[in-house]
C-alpha cells in the first residue's frame, strides 16, 4: 500500500524532523514522494486546502482519553478525512458512526499490520465524501455556538438549584 505511486506525504512539523526521518526510513518511503516542512501556526490553512487527508498521532495519556484535537474540529471545517490513532477522547466514536469522516487505529498494531492499516484508510478514503456529515459532526460537537449552549445550561441549572 505504502508503495502506491500516487501516494504522497506533506509533512508539517515543528521539531520531530529527525523522527521523522528515522520513521521514513523503517518504512522505506520514497523520499521523492515526501516533502518534510516546518510551518507557522497561522499558515497552516494554507497546507488545509491541498491534501486529501490530515494524519494526526497524540500519545494515549489519561488526559487525552477525555480530549479532542483542534487538529479534528479543522480538518471537519476543511472537510478533511482525518486519521488518528485510537484512545483519544471520542475518535472511535466519530469514526465508527461517521464513516467518511475518518479513521483510527490501535497504534501497537503498525508494526504487525501497517498494509491492513494502510488499506482500511484508503477505503475510508475511497467512500464519497459527505459534507454534511463533516458539519454535523462538527456542529453537534466541536462548534463554539454548541459550547456556549451547553455552558449555558450547566450555569442556569447550577443557578437555580437550591
Amino acid at each position: 500500500m505504502l508503495d502506491d505511486p500516487n501516494l504522497q506525504f506533506l509533512v508539517i512539523n515543528k521539531s520531530e524532523h529527525s523522527f521523522i526521518s528515522k520513521k521514513v526510513n523503517e518504512f522505506q518511503i520514497d523520499t521523492k514522494r515526501l516533502k518534510v516542512i516546518e510551518v507557522d501556526f497561522y499558515d497552516m490553512y494554507k497546507y488545509l486546502n491541498v491534501v486529501d487527508a490530515s494524519i494526526f498521532i497524540i500519545k494515549a495519556t489519561f488526559s487525552k482519553t477525555a480530549s479532542a484535537p483542534t487538529k479534528f474540529a479543522e480538518n471537519l471545517a476543511c472537510g478533511l478525512f482525518s486519521i488518528t490513532n485510537n484512545g483519544i477522547g471520542d475518535m472511535n466514536k466519530f469514526f465508527q458512526e461517521n464513516k467518511t469522516i475518518g479513521y483510527s487505529f490501535d497504534i501497537n498494531e503498525i508494526d504487525s499490520n501497517i498494509n491492513g492499516i494502510c488499506e482500511n484508510i484508503m477505503n475510508g478514503m475511497n467512500i464519497e465524501k459527505d459534507m454534511i456529515e463533516y458539519d454535523n459532526v462538527y456542529n453537534e460537537y466541536l462548534s463554539k455556538e454548541m459550547a456556549i449552549k451547553k455552558y449555558s445550561k450547566i450555569y442556569n441549572h447550577l443557578l437555580t438549584e437550591e
